[in-house]
């Protein structure tokens, strides 16, 4: 299920005691990012990406250990008709990792990859319809 935060991606970035302090906020498809001090977004972190804030937690706890990247469970990108390796690969860079996230992508981070990327969001979530047995009389969108 869509959630309002699909099309975003966070990174913490170290301050000048190597403890990260500030927060970068991506939306998938725009090149404009946006910056915030971590302890003005507790409450959204927690909320959107609760795996994301633990391991920001954890590096609190200790500064020298690094934060391994979270890993994100899902069907592999090549499973979907349509989705080449190079495609896969485009879409890894924009930070789409999986089937489940691209079809959750809205069509301004679609557009903002791709407009033949909208197509192929619409082949991921009937992959995943097909793959769950639940058969819509019509896909949209």
């Amino acid at each position: 299920m869509p959630s309002d935060y699909d099309d975003l991606r966070i990174s913490f970035i170290d301050g000048e005691e190597g403890v990260a302090d500030t927060i970068e906020i991506r939306r998938i498809g725009n090149r404009d990012n946006v910056f915030y001090k971590v302890s003005e977004k507790i409450d959204f972190l927690k909320a959107a990406f609760p795996r994301e804030y633990e391991a920001y937690l954890k590096r609190q706890e200790d500064p020298k250990k690094s934060i391994k990247p979270v890993k994100i469970d899902g069907t592999e990108l090549t499973e979907v008709d349509g989705i080449s390796k190079r495609r896969s690969e485009t879409l890894k860079r924009h930070e789409v990792h999986t089937v489940e996230q691209l079809a959750n992508l809205s069509d301004v981070s679609c557009n903002g990859i791709g407009t033949e990327y909208l197509e192929l969001r619409k082949e991921a979530r009937k992959y995943l319809m097909d793959k769950s047995g639940q058969f819509p009389r019509q896909v949209v969108g």
